[in-house]
């Protein structure tokens, strides 16, 4: 069919043809498409995917976020922004995948850009489409301040603040968040929600290792792992989890091995003391007595607790008149790599050297204290 004639007028040049009917559509089908430009035609729309790839079953909050992301999206009148920041492999482009896919599902087109677009002509290209969801993956590195010109992030300004009468949900993913230019930053005019993942999530190691049918002992190990390290990926987790399944032992033996070194991250974290031990060279933990503050502070990301414990008789150095229990004076440093337990806010921390036990709750505020409370910096 050769379809409808149509005269096309350019410039004084009239050109005659035939538009297939199949081929003129009345709104942008549900699908992922890439913008690209070209200097004859300007900016157009090429058909990447239908849907962006996920795996079938999702772990952690990414499935929570994406349904907050996409119905606040659909509550408020303008367009919104989510930028999602931190290392990679921690979660970024899978939040950005599973949103991107939930609005095809309510019919909303999905627009990747991966060159630096930007200016008039863009924006009214963007206009043109209608509601979209935009992707930016990268984004601080494709839109790189460049000293010679205006800062490409700042052209984009108007169009994160979606005044006119189509709405977007626009998705920035970046690794570092020094990246993202200030007039964006703490801005949720523009960019309504800032998602930052250092590393996987620890809900993401739990379920994972449920999900692969791993004992409960050995997700804590992992588990502890994870909250050791400054970074940690899903491909480390996946890694770990492999290896186990096909060894067994220690998962931490077993990374000794594997290229996945710890980069042991520092304490620099507020805590509330609950629980000081002494732990003997046999037998049970003895709880210490500790009659007064406890006067803690942090130093280069090492908790120092000080504490006091009991002086056996064959250590005592005081007035042989002077009566009483006796107690000496003691500090165990703590660094992350003594973590032993979390669960929650909660942490064990053990020191071997010292052979001290402190188990602390994450605090926000420092609480007033008294002689119950002791404090770990």
């Amino acid at each position: 069919m050769k379809g409808e004639l149509k005269f096309f007028s350019n410039n004084g040049v009239v050109r005659v043809g035939h538009i297939p009917s199949d081929l003129i559509l009345d709104a942008l089908p549900p699908a992922v498409y890439k913008v690209g430009f070209s200097e004859m035609g300007g900016f157009f729309l090429e058909h990447f995917k239908e849907r962006l790839d996920v795996p079938p079953h999702l772990f952690g909050t990414v499935s929570g976020r994406a349904d907050k992301i996409i119905a606040t999206y659909e509550a408020r009148e303008k367009s919104t922004g989510a930028l999602l920041t931190g290392a990679k492999g921690a979660g970024k482009t899978m939040l950005s995948s599973v949103v991107c896919n939930r609005l095809l599902d309510k019919g909303v087109p999905v627009l990747i850009i991966e060159d630096a677009y930007r200016g008039a002509a863009f924006n009214e290209f963007i206009g043109n489409v209608g509601n979209c969801g935009m992707l930016f993956d990268e984004f601080g590195k494709v839109f790189q301040n460049n000293e010679d010109e205006a800062d490409p992030q700042d052209q984009l300004l108007s169009l994160f603040d979606g005044t006119g009468a189509d709405k977007r949900l626009i998705l920035l993913t970046e690794n570092s968040s020094h990246m993202i230019n200030d007039f964006m930053l703490n801005r949720p005019g523009r960019i309504f929600y800032h998602c930052e993942y250092d590393k996987v999530e620890e809900e993401v190691g739990r379920e994972l290792g449920a999900h692969r049918k791993l004992e409960q002992p050995v997700i804590e190990e992992l588990v502890t792992i994870l909250n050791k390290s400054r970074e940690f990926s899903f491909d480390i987790l996946n890694a770990l989890i492999e290896e186990y399944q096909r060894y067994g032992g220690s998962v931490e033996e077993l990374r000794k091995d594997m290229n996945v070194p710890q980069d042991i991250k520092g304490v620099n974290e507020k805590w509330v003391v609950n629980r000081i031990a002494k732990i003997p060279e046999e037998g049970e933990p003895i709880e210490l007595v500790i009659p007064r503050k406890l006067n803690t502070y942090r130093e280069d990301y090492t908790m120092r607790v000080a504490y006091q414990e009991e002086i056996d008789d064959t250590h005592r150095h005081w007035d042989e008149n002077k009566e009483g229990t006796q107690y000496t004076g003691n500090t165990a440093d703590l660094e992350v790599e003594h973590i032993v337990k979390k669960e929650g806010n909660v942490r064990a921390f053990f020191n071997p050297r010292n052979r001290i036990l402190v188990e602390g709750e994450l605090v926000e505020e420092e609480p007033e204290l008294d002689y119950k409370t002791y404090l770990a910096y």
